[in-house]
């Protein structure tokens, strides 16, 4: 089921960036669990030649003691 939602989210994702430009805010990123951080990386990954923006707000994570976090850093850190 995971995999038929992920698909299914960046279909319809994929589908309103052909039609405008898109802005998604996530707030709060330090209370995201794993599986919504290796969402939110696959996401960038299959999305990364759309129009589509996605900003981060949290507060301060110590990411030495947060792996999850320093894959994301990492991941974004490599794309433009």
């Amino acid at each position: 089921i995971k995999d038929s939602v992920e698909l299914d989210f960046i279909s319809a994702l994929e589908s309103y960036a052909k039609q405008k430009p898109l802005l998604i805010l996530i707030d709060d990123l330090q209370w995201s669990d794993k599986p919504s951080i290796e969402l939110l990386i696959s996401l960038s990954k299959e999305l990364e030649n759309y129009p589509i923006h996605i900003i981060f707000t949290s507060k301060k994570i110590n990411i030495t003691e947060n792996q999850i976090y320093a894959d994301l850093l990492k991941f974004l850190e490599k794309t433009d």
